[in-house]
Order: C-alpha cells, then sequence, then structure tokens
C-alpha cells in the first residue's frame, strides 16, 4: 500500500528532484502504517531517503519523505534558518525540526505557518 503512495505522490523526491514530499494515505490500521514506514525506512535508508508520520488518526496517516542531506542543506541556508527561528525550530538539526512539526501538528491539527498565514490573510495584519 505504502509503495504506491511513494511512486504517486514522492516520485519527485525519490528521484533526487526535490527535497521532501508530504502525502495523507490511507491503511487498514495504525500499526499497519508504522510498520510499513519502518519497512521501508529501512529499505530506503542506504540512498538517504527517510518517511517520518507526522500525524496520525484511526486509519489515516499523513507522511514527510525528504532526502536528508538534501533536507539537510536546506535549513543550513541562512534565509530558511532565519524563516524557522521566527517558528522556534531549531535549525541547525533536522530530527529537532521534524519533531518541533509533528508536535505541533499533534496539538493542532494543521501546519504552524499555516494558521498563521490564514490569520494575516483574514485580519489583514
Amino acid at each position: 500500500m505504502l509503495e504506491r503512495y511513494l511512486v504517486q505522490f514522492c516520485y519527485a523526491t525519490l528521484a533526487g528532484i526535490k527535497t521532501g514530499s508530504l502525502f495523507s494515505g490511507e491503511f487498514a490500521s495504525e500499526r499497519e502504517a508504522i510498520d510499513a514506514v519502518r519497512l521501508w525506512n529501512e529499505e530506503l535508508a542506504d540512498k538517504g531517503v527517510c518517511l517520518v508520520p507526522l500525524r496520525m488518526s484511526g486509519t489515516r496517516a499523513l507522511i514527510y519523505v525528504y532526502r536528508k542531506e538534501m533536507l539537510n542543506r536546506e535549513l543550513s541556508r541562512p534565509e530558511v534558518a532565519e524563516f524557522l527561528t521566527q517558528y522556534d525550530y531549531d535549525r541547525q538539526r533536522t530530527g529537532c525540526a521534524l519533531r518541533t512539526l509533528k508536535s505541533r501538528f499533534e496539538k493542532s491539527g494543521e501546519f504552524p505557518h499555516e494558521k498563521q498565514d490564514h490569520e494575516r490573510h483574514v485580519t489583514g495584519h
């Protein structure tokens, strides 16, 4: 099942064209999703590709697939680091940044910056 999502939604990341891809998939159970992510992480580790479940809800999982080296490079860019610092991300460490994103997602159910951007759009601030 996860293989289909990887091919359909993450082909550019798998090919090294894009740093990361995000998709929401339906699984038979939360356990199936976790096991599938673990299996594919083992399979793709030597290629520098990682999968992280950002949010799980029943049989749905939101999964981020990324190329570790490319993401590290992006996070170290000064303009990216400055942007992320505004949102309390540890810009130097990929793992910390992903844990922060996952934690915020679990608390709010949406990407942290989307809510703020939406509020700016609605209020004009």
